[in-house]
């Protein structure tokens, strides 16, 4: 994970976030869909936006930044055969055209400004991210301060019909202007002590169902999720967006509920009404809030006022609508249609287009001999094997030996070891296609040589395995004692029976 890497991802997640909202609004506008319905597909696009950025990061190919053509070739070790590293340097301008084709503005802007704006990023999240702490901590202050109802003629039943949702507790506090919600653990429903004295009954009920209800509906668990959404990803204005819609369909669908279960819909406009008359404005806190500022607070007044009574089930559009925004998701992870490039090919089409273009060389060349043998390389692996003393014979002979292919890092392990076509042959002939590169380089660092390998396994001693045959070569056994030992025993003899004869002396 780079720098630039995340600073991509998170400039592709604000467009990606832009088409989301502009899915979702569409869709909503085309259903009959109420407040409750598009208070959860909004919900769903900001939690999908919000995910947006670490999916980019973390599922969308890797990429790699390959030197030029040019500077690639010179790269190319002296004792590299001349045809291929003529035909290396042939093989990678198309690479780098495609490269340079696929980089833009945008994405140099980020290589260059990826350290900078990283810390910014950190450096404000970690503010925005303190404030909604700050909050949290004020909340559970207000919880510890409240006290509880008065005594009055309604009291009873008023936390009777709130402790039914979440054993919620209803509170008075002398510290805020409008009712709130405030959860998480042990929530309750806090109203200023100067408001309550002045609600009558029917209104202070429908003020705590409207808070109940956000209760019921875990509001408070998907507004923390909202605020830290909001402070990890605050330069994404799509995300605010989205976040906004969140809280108006929220509260809508909160008045949904107060009018069906407990209130007209004109006494409830007034109960509101005379809400507004003490604070027009109110700074949000941690938990739901009833009021959401004048514009908000505004439309729900006149929608009280023309309420009409609508489904109060999601309705299969609306169902629709939501699962085309996280296939939409999903469509921008798994294919990666980045508005801003990254300058660089992904690794999967570079190693296509390297594989195919030496798939027309000879095999004479290490790219031809690799290609042959159906390895899918990059330019990078083809210079690091170069560069380890790999050459086409070693490749050859791992091919047409018939042994389990060795990776690109076990190839230059046995280039490093000294292992040679003689002894890959041999040990294919002695053990099968199940020798492993690693076995092969413990030969060769025992000094068992292919010659070697060949005299002692064609003895006819039973069941030899590659550490037998290490043995027997630092015992200093070789083909001509086992032949001669086999032959005086008239017996299949194991690798330990011939090696505790010659420690003996029998016939050494």
């Amino acid at each position: 994970m780079s720098a630039a890497g995340l600073l991509m991802a998170a400039l592709n997640a604000i467009w990606q976030s832009a088409l989301l909202c502009g899915l979702a609004a569409v869709g909503l506008a085309l259903a009959r869909a109420n407040a409750a319905t598009r208070a959860a597909v909004w919900t769903v696009v900001f939690l999908t936006a919000a995910v947006l950025t670490p999916l980019d990061l973390f599922f969308a190919p890797a990429v790699s930044h390959g030197p030029s053509a040019p500077t690639a070739a010179a790269r190319l070790p002296a004792h590299t055969h001349l045809l291929a590293a003529e035909r290396f340097a042939a093989v990678l301008p198309a690479l780098h055209g495609a490269r340079d084709h696929s980089a833009t503005v945008a994405s140099g802007l980020a290589q260059r400004c990826a350290l900078p704006g990283l810390i910014v990023w950190c450096f404000l999240t970690t503010f925005f991210l303190l404030r909604v702490a700050r909050a949290t901590l004020a909340t559970l202050q207000l919880k510890r301060l409240a006290s509880s109802l008065e005594d009055c003629e309604f009291a009873t039943s008023l936390q009777a019909m709130a402790s039914a949702v979440r054993q919620t507790r209803v509170g008075l506090s002398d510290l805020i202007d409008m009712p709130c919600a405030v959860g998480l653990r042990r929530p309750m429903v806090l109203l200023p002590r100067a408001l309550f004295e002045r609600l009558e009954a029917e209104d202070a009920y429908a003020v705590v169902a409207h808070e109940v209800a956000h209760l019921r509906r875990r509001d408070d668990v998907v507004l923390l999720l909202q605020q830290i959404g909001a402070a990890l990803f605050f330069f994404n204005p799509f995300l605010r967006i989205a976040s906004r819609r969140v809280d108006f369909y929220r509260e809508l669908a909160c008045d949904d509920h107060v009018i069906t279960t407990r209130a007209s819909a004109l006494r409830y406009a007034q109960c509101l009404a005379t809400i507004l008359e003490r604070a027009l404005f109110h700074r949000r806190s941690f938990a739901p809030a009833f009021l959401q500022g004048r514009t908000q607070v505004f439309a729900r007044v006149e929608r009280l006022v023309n309420w009409k009574e609508g489904s109060r089930s999601m309705g299969r559009v609306a169902i629709l609508i939501t699962l085309a925004v996280c296939v939409t998701a999903a469509f921008f992870i798994r294919v990666e249609l980045p508005l801003l490039g990254s300058g660089a090919v992904p690794h999967q089409d570079r190693e296509t287009a390297f594989a195919a273009a030496a798939h027309n060389l000879d095999d004479d060349t290490l790219l031809g001999a690799l290609a042959a043998a159906g390895y899918r390389i990059t330019p990078d692996d083809a210079i690091a094997l170069a560069n380890a003393g790999v050459d086409s014979d070693l490749i050859v002979a791992i091919h047409r030996s018939g042994i389990e292919r060795p990776s690109k890092t076990e190839i230059i392990e046995m280039a490093d070891a000294g292992v040679d076509g003689d002894l890959i042959a041999a040990a294919a002939r002695a053990f099968g296609a199940a020798v492993s590169a690693s076995d092969l380089v413990r030969l060769q660092n025992s000094g068992v040589c292919g010659d070697d390998l060949a005299d002692i396994t064609s003895q006819g001693v039973s069941n030899l395995s590659v550490s037998d045959v290490i043995a027997l070569h630092e015992a200093g056994v070789d083909g001509d004692y086992i032949r001669h030992v086999t032959a005086a025993t008239h017996g299949k003899l194991t690798a330990s029976d011939v090696i505790r004869l010659h420690e003996a002396g029998v016939d050494s």
